[in-house]
């Protein structure tokens, strides 16, 4: 009994406070948009206007409860028949609106919409990726292969019309330092077309730049268990290479050794063939010549 006029007055304080909340003096009046929800749509249809479909509604009631319904709206919905062909007109009338007994709906605007309809199409395109710049100074670019190279899209029948090819967001190529996949996001036209992939791979191929380099006059090394006895003759040759830019442009004369192994015993006269060493990636294209002659044995 001791707490008894404490929750008597905790009952009142409830009970004014509920008063106050409900009351008429507490009313008030908010306007706020509601979402149009549209249903039984044909497969083959597509809504292409209006893109963003809502109505403004004025509503009354006491304050905190249409507050509160402002904050979290209800949504009109709308079901379109089964034979719409290219545009329908839904009014919107409050029994379609769920609200609380305590809160009335005022006003509705627009109090009718109009729904813009078009054939929805789906067709195949190949996918195109642009190139910018190219690649950098000593590097060839091979080719760049995207996958899938292409995509099923679908939309309005007026936005595909045209859509011959999709492509994706451009590759700078002065990036690219080496061969490497790359994720690319695709950019559809019209803004109600899809795309079955969102992104695609572009494989991006370089290798090095090759090229041929003739260096003329070069030594050639005699290897034999007597060099003493033997003599040859031309002692110079031209050798032709082939390999990376920056490799055969870095080579030097000295790297390059053109050789010849005497084995057994030889005759003057005879011819031997010329073999080269060459630095790690570097291919022997042409040798000139590519026959020693054995001009002496002493």
């Amino acid at each position: 009994m001791r707490n008894l006029g404490l929750k008597v007055a905790s009952v009142l304080v409830a009970l004014l406070l509920a008063f106050f909340v409900n009351s008429e003096t507490n009313q008030s009046e908010i306007s706020f948009f509601v979402p149009i929800e549209v249903t039984n749509i044909p497969r083959d249809k597509i809504i292409i206007w209006p893109l963003t479909r809502q109505a403004q509604v004025t509503v009354s009631g006491p304050s905190f409860i249409a507050s509160r319904v402002a904050s979290s709206p209800p949504s009109f919905r709308v079901r379109v028949p089964a034979d719409v062909e290219s545009s329908y007109s839904a009014v919107l009338q409050k029994r379609d609106l769920s609200l609380p007994p305590s809160v009335q709906l005022k006003n509705i605007l627009p109090s009718e919409i109009e729904l813009i309809f078009d054939n929805l199409a789906t067709k195949t395109v190949p996918v195109e990726v642009p190139l910018l710049g190219s690649v950098a100074a000593g590097l060839s670019l091979d080719g760049v292969v995207i996958s899938p190279s292409e995509v099923t899209v679908s939309g309005p029948e007026s936005e595909l019309k045209g859509l011959s090819v999709v492509e994706g967001f451009p590759i700078d190529l002065k990036d690219v330092k080496e061969s490497a996949r790359k994720e690319i996001r695709i950019r559809v036209p019209g803004k109600l077309t899809e795309a079955s992939v969102s992104s695609v791979t572009a494989e991006v191929k370089v290798s090095p730049l090759q090229m041929e380099r003739k260096i003329e006059n070069i030594p050639v090394e005699l290897r034999a268990r007597n060099q003493g006895n033997y003599k040859i003759r031309p002692l110079n040759v031209d050798v032709t290479v082939s390999g990376p830019q920056r490799l055969v442009e870095d080579l030097e004369p000295r790297q390059i050794l053109p050789f010849v192994r005497l084995l057994g015993d030889l005759k003057a006269g005879q011819k031997v063939d010329i073999e080269v060493e060459l630095p790690r990636g570097v291919a022997l294209k042409n040798i000139q010549p590519d026959r020693i002659t054995v001009a002496e044995i002493d």
